[in-house]
């Protein structure tokens, strides 16, 4: 939890507080690793891209998220980590 909130924002670790949180940690957690011990990774970067950046400032909307990390939000909306982290925040809020 510490080590998402200081990569993201508070909220953002308080995310890894439900169940649901883990999978969207491990995203990130996996895509750090792999890119620091293989130099690639599995996960997309824009993939992480949009979680990190949502993570950061989750009042953003899907319109200014996607303009921010460069997508459509009809991309956006196929991210199912991205998904699931804003469904899990908007319920905590």
């Amino acid at each position: 939890m510490q080590y998402i909130s200081e990569s993201t924002s508070e909220e953002g670790g308080n995310l890894v507080r439900d169940v649901g949180g883990w999978s969207v940690a491990s995203d990130l957690l996996r895509y750090r690793f792999e890119m620091k011990t293989k130099g690639k990774s599995c996960i997309r970067r824009l993939h992480v891209a949009a979680i990190e950046t949502f993570l950061g400032d989750p009042s953003l909307t899907l319109g200014q998220l996607a303009k921010q990390v460069g997508t459509t939000e009809k991309q956006l909306g196929r991210n199912s980590t991205l998904t699931m982290a804003r469904k899990i925040l908007a319920t905590h809020s």
